[in-house]
Parts: C-alpha cells; sequence; structure tokens
C-alpha cells in the first residue's frame, strides 16, 4: 500500500494528491506508531514541500481544501500524542 501512496504523492494528480494527505493525516493523528511509519515509509513530507515549491514557483494558487489539508498534515506530523495511562 506505502508503495500506491508514494506513486500518487510523486504525481501530477492534485486531486489524488489531495485525499493521500489528508489520508495520511488522519492516519498520523490516531497513533504516533503509524505517524513514525509515514515519515520513514512515504514520501510525504517530499511531496508536500514539491507541491508547494511549484505553486510558489508558478505563482498559482492552490485550491483552499489542499492548503488546509496539508496545515492539518503538517500539525498531526509534528504533533506526539502522550499516553496519558498511568502504570
Amino acid at each position: 500500500m506505502v508503495s500506491h501512496l508514494n506513486r500518487i504523492l510523486k504525481g501530477n494528480d492534485l486531486q489524488m494528491i489531495d485525499q493521500v494527505i489528508w489520508l495520511l493525516a488522519n492516519s498520523c493523528g490516531e497513533s504516533d506508531n503509524i505517524r513514525k511509519i509515514v515519515l520513514s515509509k512515504t514520501f510525504l513530507i517530499d511531496g508536500l514541500t514539491r507541491i508547494i515549491c511549484e505553486a510558489i514557483n508558478a505563482k498559482v494558487a492552490l485550491k483552499n481544501g489542499l492548503i488546509e489539508n496539508i496545515i492539518w498534515c503538517m500539525a498531526n506530523v509534528t504533533r506526539v500524542k502522550k499516553d496519558l495511562k498511568t502504570n
């Protein structure tokens, strides 16, 4: 599955990339283990960087939904959930 997500992230179909970003953002928000897998096995950061740089260089505005998903994704990727259970 990771190879399919990486292929989409490397592609040019912004609608599909947006869906993958949403999927990964949602997954990263649920589990530190999943977040670690996403960061180590996917091209998420490279894909996000490419999309943003291409938009800046071409002076093209990204759709609001895509921008919101990128921001949400980065918030979940950089957030570390703490287990509140006491042992």
